[in-house]
């Protein structure tokens, strides 16, 4: 009996030192994008689009988000519709939801805060996020026809 509770101890102490470490590296990933998306707002694109990269190349989903936003706008770089969609890719992730992230992009290109409104590119975006089944996109398309 004591060697099951010894062994019970030492599972839930391990247990928490992978807890507390992945929430750590949470911590340190969102601080990196912040400051990514900082570079991004003073157009200093190549040193933001090196952080986001090294982020995104571990699977992150958070900066596979904004390098697709990256690409998508073609902020220091060619605008690449065929890239953004593929790091906009669900891939079975329980945190995404398939077409939201697209229909946020097509927004942005319907409003000033994507910078330049480009109704034209807002439908591309929008309608590809209906397409991927996201109800508020194809609201949207009905309401705005």
């Amino acid at each position: 009996m004591k060697q099951i509770a010894i062994k019970l101890i030492i599972a839930l102490l391990l247990s928490l030192i992978l807890f507390l470490s992945w929430r750590f590296y949470l911590q340190y990933e969102d601080k990196a994008l912040r400051k990514a998306f900082g570079l991004l707002k003073e157009e200093k694109y190549e040193q933001a689009i090196s952080i986001i990269k090294s982020y995104s190349d571990n699977n992150s989903i958070r900066a596979k988000r904004l390098l697709a936003r990256v690409y998508a706008f073609g902020l220091g770089v060619e605008i690449d519709i065929t890239q953004a969609k593929k790091l906009l890719e669900c891939d079975n992730n329980e945190e995404c939801v398939p077409g939201k992230e697209e229909f946020g992009i097509g927004l942005d290109h319907d409003s000033p805060y994507g910078g330049e409104i480009n109704k034209e590119m807002a439908i591309k975006w929008i309608s590809y996020s209906a397409s991927l089944g996201y109800s508020p996109a194809q609201k949207w398309l009905s309401d705005n026809k």
